[in-house]
This record gives C-alpha cells, structure tokens and sequence, in this order.
C-alpha cells in the first residue's frame, strides 16, 4: 500500500510539474480582470477583484483619458457599442463619463472606472499592473499631457518594480523614458522596429500576440535581456504553445485553464 501511495505521488509530481519537477517560471495576468470572456465587464473593478480570486498575479488595465485628464480604465477611444454614452472618451469630461454604464447584457449595472480607483483597491496591493496605453499617436500634445499623468501615478503610488507601461510607438518611448528613469517600458510594437532601441530607451520587454511569436523570436528577444509578455490566450492549446516557446508574462482570458496546468 506504501508503494502504491509512492507512485502515485511521484506521478503526480511528474504531471503536474513537467520534465524538470518544478511549476513553470510564469506570471500569470488577467487580461483586462478575466478577459473578453469573463462573467463581467472588461475593465471593470468587478472583472479584476474576479481575476484576482483565480490567483492571478496580477492585471492587465486598457488605459484612456478624459478631456479633463483624468486616466479611467475603457479599451475603446468611443464610448459606443459598449455603454449608453456617446462619441470619443477624451472629449468627455470625468464628471460626464462617471454617468455611464456599460449596456451590453448583462453587464448595465457596471460603470466605468478611475485608474486610481482600480489601484487603490486591497486586493491589488503588491500584485502587477500592464498598462495598456491607448491614445491618438498622432496627438503629440495628448500623448504628453497623459504620459504626465501616468508616471505621476506610478510614482505616487509607488509602483515602479510591479508596472509594466506598454507603448505602442518610439516617440512614446522617448516621453515616458524622459519622464522617469525607472519606469518598466514594454514595446507593443513590431519587434524590427523595436529592436534598434532596446538600449537607447532601457526597454524591459515586449508584448506580442502568441499568433505572432516563434521560437527564435522568443530566443532573440531574450537575447537581448527583454521579458516576453503573449496575449491572445484563450484556451489550452494557447497556454501550452506559450509555456514551450518560454514565454515570460502571459495575459490570458482564461484564468482557469491557465491555473490548472501552471500549479
């Protein structure tokens, strides 16, 4: 019976753990809370408490500002299709935007939230954030204005070492590195563009769809010091694709699936 229980154990530590015994290196992030499958709205304070509860390690927040700057947490620059308000969110103020809900169903008893909100929450206190700036590139006014606000915050809050901000063109990488020295820079970019600046601009890592990402890409980002973050996880086959490519930083919608096969 001893020998029995043995084996079993073993086993089980051979599953569980792969090749080498022990669970794989991972961090583990919900993708806007519990992803765009989730029982609540994206980005809403709702769906990150739910991602949390599923052991993620942290959050992945869709960062947008209002007219009268304030940072709140929305994927879209437009506030239709998603909730009974209307037009872009940076021509609305925070007061205007405060009124409306999302009303797809069943989701119109959620409001829209502060960025600050969202941080101060106890249950997010020593986990990570991926900010997900979305802004007009072309905008160099706008782009500046809110790179402000966000460092600001970083700092206020004194995030740093468990921010990743990802960015999406050179420019915004030379704002924000101007404006903080410690600031953890992920390019959300082609990585031919992004490679000639790696070192100019202290790149952390880069983000990239799992569609996108191949062996000796991995290889080559990791070549050059950079953590690899992959979205676009949805089911197991995803998460096992991104576990054998070496992938550092996941955000995936299926904080379930994700749990069983990285414990």
């Amino acid at each position: 019976m001893v020998r029995i229980t043995l084996i079993i154990v073993v086993l089980a530590c051979i599953i569980g753990c792969g090749p080498s015994g022990e669970k794989p290196n991972i961090l583990r992030i919900g993708h806007a809370g519990t992803g765009l499958y989730g029982y609540y709205p994206a980005n809403s304070k709702e769906a990150f408490l739910n991602a949390l509860q599923l052991e993620a390690e942290g959050v992945e927040i869709d960062i947008q500002m209002t007219k009268d700057s304030v940072l709140v947490v929305f994927h879209d620059q437009l506030l239709d299709g998603v909730t009974d308000g209307t037009g872009l969110i940076s021509d609305h103020t925070w007061e205007e935007i405060s009124q409306y809900r999302y009303d797809t169903y069943p989701f119109g008893r959620y409001r829209i939230r502060r960025v600050e909100e969202i941080l101060q929450l106890p249950e997010l206190q020593s986990k990570y954030t991926m900010w997900d700036v979305k802004t007009n590139v072309f905008d160099t006014v706008f782009i500046d204005r809110m790179a402000r606000r966000i460092v600001s915050l970083i700092h206020q809050y004194g995030i740093q070492s468990k921010s990743y901000v990802e960015l999406t063109s050179i420019r915004q990488f030379q704002v924000y590195r101007n404006l903080s020295s410690d600031l953890q820079i992920f390019a959300y970019l082609d990585w031919n563009q992004v490679k000639p600046f790696v070192t100019t601009f202290q790149l952390s890592g880069i983000t990239i769809s799992i569609d996108q990402l191949t062996e000796t890409l991995v290889a080559d980002m990791h070549s050059q010091q950079l953590k690899v973050c992959t979205f676009s996880l949805y089911n197991r086959k995803d998460h096992e694709k991104a576990l054998e490519l070496g992938v550092d930083i996941f955000q995936t919608d299926n904080l379930r699936d994700l749990s069983k096969i990285a414990n």
